[in-house]
């Protein structure tokens, strides 16, 4: 019996109280083992408000285009004051910073999940409609950024950023097995994905040392997370992992509190995978 087969009923008993919930919640999961292919889904093709998921593959995109030498990691770009945004990120508030790196940009928008830094990396793309269809390129059909972060006025014309399950477990499944990037491009975006900073989701539970790369995402209702845990006794079994919410009547907005019961689910589906895979690895 596989893992995820044993991992199965917990996962079925916990999307069940989610679905439960008298609040209309909504859960999207995906768990892939990447070393023997076997997965699991539940909603995966349900469209979700990404939130700041979608910084993961604006992380992609951007290394490709460092592949093709179109920017370089190193090359500046001018932050000016007019382009700061509300919301998570600290560089909206460091007014005399008016250059930064493409490298700590990226750094910026995955591990603090930077807002202003994110705008800049599309803007750097091409724009939105450039970004849009970088995006696509990474094979995410389901996946749309229609706006820059925090542009409300665009919001209200409803222009949204919304993605599935299937696509970001899709994306993290392929750069893990680098069929993204080359090598070092792999290598960059799983380790700035790996110093993320919000750890209140899928690795809450897990020992300090247990490596996980991921991206959270978080509005009013919603508490996402995804990104690939590395299990096993050696902690070299790759196991992507997407926990997208919607609609959980006891999370606040973003930078509000905490993440209530939304960040539970996250929590829990980390738990019930290390636990499954700890266990494999102790039964032989």
């Amino acid at each position: 019996m596989s893992a995820l087969t044993t991992a199965e009923p917990a996962l079925n008993e916990l999307v069940a109280n989610v679905l439960g919930r008298s609040d209309g919640a909504r859960v999207g999961l995906v768990v892939e083992d990447v070393r023997t292919g076997d997965r699991l889904a539940w909603g995966s093709a349900d469209t979700f408000e990404s939130a700041s998921v979608i910084k993961a593959p604006i992380l992609v995109a951007v290394l490709r285009a460092v592949e093709r030498g179109e920017v370089g990691l190193d090359d500046l770009v001018p932050v000016p004051v007019e382009a700061a945004v509300p919301g998570s990120g600290i560089l909206r508030e460091l007014r005399s910073v008016t250059r930064l790196s493409v490298r700590d940009l990226l750094t910026l928008m995955i591990v603090i999940s930077d807002n202003t830094a994110t705008n800049l990396l599309i803007d750097l793309l091409g724009g939105v409609e450039a970004a849009d269809a970088a995006i696509a390129e990474l094979g995410m059909p389901g996946t749309r950024l229609g706006r820059k972060l925090m542009d409300l006025t665009a919001r209200e014309r409803g222009e949204r950023n919304v993605t599935t399950a299937d696509d970001v477990a899709a994306l993290f499944t392929a750069l893990v097995r680098g069929e993204l990037l080359a090598e070092a491009g792999t290598e960059e975006a799983l380790d700035v994905l790996g110093r993320q900073q919000v750890r209140d989701r899928l690795p809450r539970h897990l020992p300090v040392h247990v490596r996980v790369a991921h991206k959270t995402g978080e509005l009013g209702g919603l508490r996402h997370d995804a990104g690939v845990l590395y299990l096993g006794p050696r902690g070299d079994h790759p196991v992507v992992a997407v926990v997208l919410t919607e609609r959980f009547t006891d999370v606040p907005l973003a930078d509000v509190g905490t993440g209530g019961t939304a960040a539970d689910v996250g929590a829990e589906v980390g738990r019930v995978l290390y636990d499954t895979y700890r266990r494999e690895s102790l039964d032989g």
